[in-house]
């Protein structure tokens, strides 16, 4: 059973004067005209006072409105209602007819269009947060009748930092740049996926990729090889298991010397050698501070939010695909 909190965001009625013009920034202003009364949707308030007001200076014309109301015939607190149901699972129609059950009519194509605001305004507020150490991970949506990827980047914390679609002809390199450049980022944390690699290394970060993952990749690897290897190396398997475990901090030298065993199949000495090679990365953690050895926060939110989107029966565009995973990251933080 979900139990729901909201922040009490109470709308008042009457307006608050603006403190300087928007336009020229001069704090010169004047009330242009008779206050004016605005029916809203919101389930405190039916009613609330807007007032315009004229610069001093530049001449331009502003309305002041109550603080928790937009152009909008909604509230903003209503509208973050709309969103959580949304991102709790109620379809458009579904919200439609929960929120006519507290008296407020909200048709569903006003609430798709609070969805599309509501997705904007979180990437806008995710561009203002920065973290040193994120993690990186990608999902599938169903979007024009197809599968498309998408990227999340999140910090230790749990903050979602951005969203973006990804897939064929992406460029992660462009996109691991504007981390460093816009969020300040240093350290991601990421699985064995190939398509960071180069990304990565032109942006100038540093990789630590998911231990669980290696794992996983170790035990493919094992059962692609003959059975005849598995049993006579039946030893190194299990030592190599142990040291993805334990990833000790001579595991590097160890690797190498196995590496270099001249009796080694050739299927074997690939399993050592991508080992050996990715070690540096798998170990990150154990020199930089703050850095996790696994992307398990990240995964653990990918499957509060799997859920959700498997039960979309489509998105018809990229920029909804956005704005219903923004929204839906959000809410289900």
């Amino acid at each position: 059973m979900f139990i729901i909190k909201l922040a009490n965001r109470r709308v008042e009625s009457q307006p608050e004067p603006p403190g300087q013009c928007p336009r020229c920034g001069s704090g010169g202003l004047h009330k242009w005209g008779r206050p004016k009364v605005r029916r809203i949707v919101d389930i405190p308030v039916s009613e609330i006072r807007t007032q315009r007001y004229r610069c001093k200076n530049c001449h331009r014309t502003m309305t002041a409105k109550p603080v928790g109301v937009g152009r909008a015939a909604r509230s903003h607190a209503f509208t973050a209602l709309v969103g959580v149901l949304y991102a709790l699972g109620l379809s458009h129609r579904g919200v439609e007819t929960a929120m006519g059950l507290f008296g407020h009519h909200i048709d569903h194509v006003s609430g798709w269009r609070d969805i599309q605001r509501l997705g904007k305004a979180v990437r806008r507020r995710l561009r203002s947060v920065g973290a040193k150490v994120v993690g990186v991970d990608e999902t599938w949506l169903k979007v024009k009748g197809g599968s498309r990827p998408v990227g999340v980047v999140v910090d230790v914390g749990g903050r979602t930092l951005n969203i973006e679609l990804t897939g064929t002809g992406f460029d992660y390199e462009s996109w691991f740049r504007s981390m460093a450049d816009e969020l300040g980022v240093e350290v991601v944390v990421t699985d064995d996926s190939t398509d960071y690699s180069v990304g990565v290394c032109e942006a100038g970060l540093s990789r630590q990729q998911c231990a669980a993952h290696m794992k996983r990749t170790l035990g493919r690897a094992k059962g692609r090889l003959p059975k005849k290897t598995r049993v006579r190396h039946k030893d190194l398997l299990d030592q190599l298991s142990e040291m993805v475990k334990d990833l000790p901090s001579d595991g590097a030298r160890i690797l190498l010397e196995w590496s270099t065993r001249g009796r080694l199949p050739d299927e074997m000495r690939w399993v050592v050698t991508h080992l050996l090679v990715k070690w540096r990365e798998l170990t990150l953690h154990q020199r930089r501070a703050g850095a996790p050895n696994s992307t398990n926060w990240l995964e653990g939110r990918f499957g509060r939010i799997k859920p959700r989107y498997r039960a979309t029966r489509g998105l018809k565009s990229d920029a909804g695909a956005l704005n219903f995973m923004s929204v839906v990251c959000d809410a289900l933080a």
